[in-house]
């Protein structure tokens, strides 16, 4: 979807069914797993999200892939 909206001419990106709110449902049902599951707080939860989208936007940055889907390096 990324691709498509960076590649497309203004007249397609408009039709394309960008994000369209999902991202703050999403976040919900991860603040709600790991303040369940997790047993966190959920000040304690939002801070591990901020900490895990800073760690793959670093890694993205300094162009790091893990290698083969294997986190663990």
């Amino acid at each position: 979807m990324l691709r498509l909206s960076l590649e497309a001419d203004p007249a397609e990106r408009a039709r394309l069914p960008l994000r369209q709110g999902r991202a703050i449902a999403w976040i919900e049902e991860a603040l709600a797993w790991l303040t369940d599951i997790g047993g966190l707080s959920r000040d304690d939860a939002a801070e591990l999200m901020r900490w895990s989208a800073r760690a793959l936007l670093q890694s993205a940055v300094d162009g790091n892939p893990t290698r083969g889907g294997n986190l663990s390096g």
